[in-house]
């Protein structure tokens, strides 16, 4: 065997070949994989549990929605198993930024979720994008039984000013 064959880059470029050779086609226009259900238009064995539904309030004056897009929270269930999903985001006034501690206090209070999306047994725990003037980009975003939404990771030289919740998705129940 010759170096090339065996490389990480000649395995995947022949891994990814083989499905789009056997379809006919370029991976660009294939078809999804999954089968779309009946009525919801949801892929199969996905289904909204509780459908989006906006924070109840934000943590504090000084908090807004980031872009215009409040922060929103769903529940769905993926073969079986419920996630507490998030979009939109929030930004904080100047001088108002996230600035860390290390307990929960109302400074890292994002917001509060409906009753409906509150976890039933522990709390739920996700990553989410956040600014960075050095260090981490992300920060751990907590939702605890009680509804209440909390942001981690900031510090005095790194404070945050905007989350994105977009991309937060963690097991629910």
């Amino acid at each position: 065997m010759t170096t090339e064959s065996t490389s990480r880059r000649s395995l995947l470029a022949a891994a990814l070949a083989v499905p789009a050779a056997a379809a006919g086609g370029t991976l660009l226009g294939a078809a999804p994989a999954a089968a779309v259900g009946p009525s919801d238009g949801l892929p199969t064995g996905i289904e909204i549990v509780v459908p989006w539904t906006g924070f109840t309030s934000l943590g504090r004056p000084g908090l807004e929605a980031l872009n215009g897009n409040a922060p929103q929270a769903r529940v769905v269930r993926i073969a079986g198993t419920d996630f507490l999903q998030m979009r939109g985001g929030v930004r904080c006034a100047k001088d108002n930024e996230f600035e860390g501690g290390s307990a929960a206090e109302d400074l890292d209070l994002v917001g509060v979720l409906p009753a409906e999306l509150r976890p039933a047994t522990t709390y739920v725990r996700g990553v989410a994008p956040r600014n960075s003037s050095g260090g981490f980009s992300t920060c751990r975003i907590e939702v605890t039984t009680t509804g209440k939404v909390y942001v981690y990771g900031a510090t005095s030289g790194n404070k945050i000013s905007w989350i994105q919740l977009d991309s937060l998705s963690a097991i629910w129940r």
